[in-house]
């Protein structure tokens, strides 16, 4: 399989295509209760991400992913073998390898990875969020004895 890879790095452009990095679990065409309602029923399983089959875990520093992914050059853009009115929007995979240091090569970007990335930057998001929740309800009780200071002031 990583021989077929180098093989597609050496091309100076290769037409996306579906590519097999494990095993694809499902393709189906049918909707949660079973009729076909077309596209919105279609699934497609990404690359198996169980526990079982993984080694080498080491944690991620959420915040430095998130800043990382807020440096990430986001562009829209055409593939050059469609036509030019179909657009794309997301990194090159040469900038997301650089910034991210994951996946196979810097010429793709593994959904698995990208998924990654977003969760790690979501989950800084939340934490930056609580932080900022918390600070704010410091600020407003401290604001509500300055006014309560005030108005017993005014009284006075």
């Amino acid at each position: 399989m990583k021989s077929d890879m180098r093989q597609d790095v050496k091309q100076s452009y290769v037409k996306p295509e579906l590519v097999r990095y494990g095993p694809v679990q499902a393709l189906t065409a049918g909707g949660p209760n079973g009729t076909n309602d077309g596209a919105a029923g279609l699934a497609l399983s990404s690359a198996p991400s169980d526990r079982a089959l993984k080694d080498d875990f080491a944690t991620v520093d959420r915040a430095e992913i998130l800043a990382r992914l807020a440096a990430l050059p986001v562009t829209t853009w055409s593939y050059k073998a469609d036509d030019s009115s179909i657009r794309h929007i997301g990194p090159m995979a040469q900038d997301f390898f650089a910034a991210f240091e994951v996946g196979a090569d810097n010429r793709h970007i593994h959904m698995i990875d990208s998924a990654g990335v977003a969760f790690a930057a979501i989950q800084a998001l939340h934490e930056l969020v609580q932080e900022q929740a918390a600070e704010l309800s410091e600020l407003r009780g401290e604001l509500s004895e300055l006014r309560r200071g005030a108005a017993v002031a005014e009284l006075v």
